[in-house]
């Protein structure tokens, strides 16, 4: 019996070496709460624009890495426990965590914008508010982030909530993954070696694909959860080895927590929004948290007890309810406070008593709360009730704005919702057509004549003249919406598609960015007229000078591809006229020890230079003025007047014309000043005879290009229509 039981006792000593107990069930860890807290705050003063750290959004990357390794732990210890793992109480968990919180938010933001902002911005925000509701946010804002037509757009109060979608994106499937492998595998020592495996691929391929994303376009990078997987597969590999950082030496721990802490704080001070990110740069505040996490599984020690504090553990107590609430209190409040530090102070005081109050009157009750509604798996109908709810109070924010603009501009007050108006053809109907592909010119008084009478209207502090003839279609009153024939993001070159006289035998190409391509229009109608074919060469970011720019804070790798695709092109076509237009000192990048006006001055000559051999003659258009406003929420705020919706032309504008003038004539070029057909005196106002002169802060309307016509021609000294 002894020697039976000697070999029963051997044979269980093997399988234990060969298969590891439960991973160990995750107590409370006030360590946890204080990085909770740190990730709040560094966040918190990032926005709160605190000069000194401008690398305050690590706080994301330090939430994602807790947030992994404390639902892994639990998930873990439940599935080597049981051998199963329970998909449905984990979800209801999560909603009973999340989402009164979240929707509480959202709605209260879109209900405080249907009563504050314009029309357009509450229709933004709407739309905004719905993506989040659904925890697609990060999706939304990086297709916005990576669309030009999206470049000028206000930043959105309730933007903070990609990271709470890639956290939602990852859990729909990190569960599912943990479920399939134990289903699979039926020996605990092969679950747990496969479920490392396919976290650690998952973790090195994210890696990867941050590192190669953030370097091409760093807007997707930031908000894809591809890039983001690995950071929250850290904490679940820190979770996979819970029996082993018990066995951490005192002097690791020490180390461990010291270099952590100081990894997190010094990526906080030393990156900033011009840090290309996440790529391998997350490495720093990403690997920073998992040693701290890892050296206080035995509790805290050295600094990490800093973070076991008692107001410090508050503070990580309500970090979600205080990172929810943060950001749209300061890009909703700042209106209301004074400009720096005191109104800065005041906002965020504001946000943390709605955090509080959020916390302890919504966040705590629900997610404690006995009651049959939310107890156990009947927890998961907060989901569909959080999103009706935010879905209700989006719809009712649109109509309200609304009904309160059409209000305004048509002076109802029975409640009837009459169309804005619709653009004019030259019969006097209406039509409700987008924008046409042909628009016939107008013919008016002289566009100076016209502004002047704007300026007059506004100093006297007139009202909007609704209605205004492009408003309503106004997002899409732009020249790319007719014109296809143009080199976006990554295109190296473009279609080449001859306007105006396409049969003619004189012809007129454009080169250059986007402020090439507004002028096309106008161009069009001028080449019909005059008998030119005009040969557009467009590309968006990229102007027709040898300057160094960049795109989305790296430099573009496609602009100098673009250019001598261009300019082969044009040498081909030896034109009989070649204009250049730009965005004035936009996005410039400059050797080192040189600035962004001598670069800018240093490309316009050699260009000009190089390119008055390829054409009979080089013009160079003008920049207008961009505005410091965006026209559709000027023009539907409720308190807009014509005074509001006038702006003085930016120094920035009038600089590089200086500068392009000077080196332009210097090269054998010929400067076209087109400042008179947005401004006067140097102030330009947004509406003129009716129109909207702008369809975005940077870019002329299509519609008022088309007014523009006689006036560039004579510019231009080209015959007119």
């Amino acid at each position: 019996m002894a020697g039976s039981r000697g070999a029963e006792e051997q044979t269980l000593d093997r399988r234990s070496r060969r298969e590891p107990g439960p991973l160990p069930r995750l107590s409370p860890r006030a360590d946890i709460q204080g990085l909770r807290a740190l990730a709040v705050v560094l966040v918190l003063l990032d926005h709160a624009g605190v000069p000194w750290l401008g690398g305050g959004f690590v706080g994301v990357d330090v939430f994602f890495v807790v947030s992994g390794f404390l639902i892994s732990s639990l998930l873990l210890h439940e599935a080597t426990t049981t051998g199963r793992v329970r998909v449905g109480p984990y979800y209801a968990r999560r909603a009973r965590r999340i989402l009164s919180a979240a929707a509480l938010v959202l709605a209260t933001t879109a209900v405080f914008a249907a009563t504050r902002l314009s029309v357009t911005r509450v229709s933004e925000l709407v739309g905004d508010v719905r993506w989040s509701a659904l925890f697609a946010a990060n999706v939304h804002f990086s297709r916005l982030g990576v669309d030009y037509f999206e470049q000028d757009r206000a930043v959105s109060p309730v933007q903070h909530y990609w990271s709470l979608a890639v956290e939602e994106q990852f859990y729909l499937v990190w569960p599912a993954v943990l479920l399939v492998v134990f289903v699979l595998l039926a020996r605990r020592r092969h679950r747990l070696a496969v479920t490392a495996a396919v976290v650690a691929a998952t973790w090195l391929a994210s890696l990867a694909w941050s590192v190669l994303l953030t370097s091409r376009s760093p807007v997707a990078a930031y908000f894809s959860s591809m890039t983001r997987a690995w950071e929250l597969a850290t904490g679940v590999l820190l979770a996979l080895a819970g029996n082993h950082l018990h066995r951490l030496s005192r002097t690791a721990r020490h180390l461990l927590t010291s270099g952590g802490l100081a990894a997190v704080l010094l990526a906080a001070v030393s990156f900033d929004g011009s840090t290309p990110f996440p790529g391998w740069r997350a490495l720093l505040p990403v690997l920073g948290t998992a040693a701290v996490l890892a050296a206080g599984a035995d509790g805290p020690v050295g600094p990490g007890r800093l973070l076991t504090l008692s107001p410090v553990r508050y503070v990580g107590d309500v970090s979600y309810s205080l990172y929810l609430w943060h950001w749209p209190v300061l890009v909703l409040g700042a209106p209301y406070v004074g400009s720096g530090p005191v109104g800065t102070v005041e906002l965020v005081g504001v946000a943390a008593l709605l955090s509080a109050l959020g916390y302890h009157l919504v966040e705590n009750p629900v997610r404690h709360s006995h009651g049959r509604l939310v107890r156990g798996r009947r927890a998961l109908s907060l989901w569909p009730v959080a999103v009706s709810s935010v879905l209700v109070a989006g719809a009712w924010a649109n109509a309200t704005a609304l009904n309160a603009f059409e209000a305004r501009v048509h002076g109802l007050s029975d409640g009837a919702r009459p169309a804005l108006a619709a653009p004019v053809d030259d019969s006097g109907t209406r039509s409700r057509a987008a924008v046409p592909h042909e628009p016939r010119v107008r013919r008016t008084r002289p566009v100076p004549a016209l502004i002047g009478d704007a300026l007059r209207l506004a100093d006297k502090g007139a009202p909007i003249p609704f209605p205004l003839v492009n408003l309503e279609h106004l997002d899409r009153d732009v020249w790319q919406r007719v014109f296809r024939c143009y080199a976006g993001w990554g295109e190296p070159r473009a279609r080449v598609c001859p306007l105006g006289d396409v049969h003619a035998r004189r012809t007129i190409a454009v080169y250059g960015d986007s402020h090439a391509g507004m002028w096309l229009p106008t161009l069009s109608a001028i080449g019909k007229e005059a008998g030119y074919r005009v040969v557009p060469f467009v590309k968006l970011g990229c102007g027709p000078f040898d300057v160094e720019q960049l795109h989305q804070g790296v430099r573009s790798p496609d602009c100098p591809a673009f250019r001598s695709w261009a300019r082969a092109r044009i040498e081909r076509l030896h034109p009989d006229l070649l204009l250049l237009a730009y965005r004035g000192l936009w996005a410039v990048a400059p050797a080192p020890g040189q600035s962004a006006v001598e670069a800018w001055v240093a490309g316009v000559s050699s260009s000009v230079t190089r390119l008055s051999s390829l054409a009979r003659k080089v013009k160079v258009i003008g920049d207008v003025t961009a505005l410091d406003l965006a026209p559709a929420d000027c023009l539907t705020d409720p308190g807009s007047t014509m005074a509001t919706c006038t702006q003085h032309a930016q120094q920035v504008t009038r600089t590089a014309n200086a500068v392009t003038r000077r080196a332009t004539e210097r090269s054998g070029g010929t400067f076209v000043d087109v400042t008179r057909t947005v401004c006067l005196r140097q102030r330009c106002p947004l509406v003129v005879d009716g129109v909207v002169t702008y369809r975005d802060s940077a870019h002329i309307s299509l519609t008022w290009s088309l007014r523009l016509t006689r006036d560039l021609a004579r510019s231009l000294r080209l015959p007119s229509p």
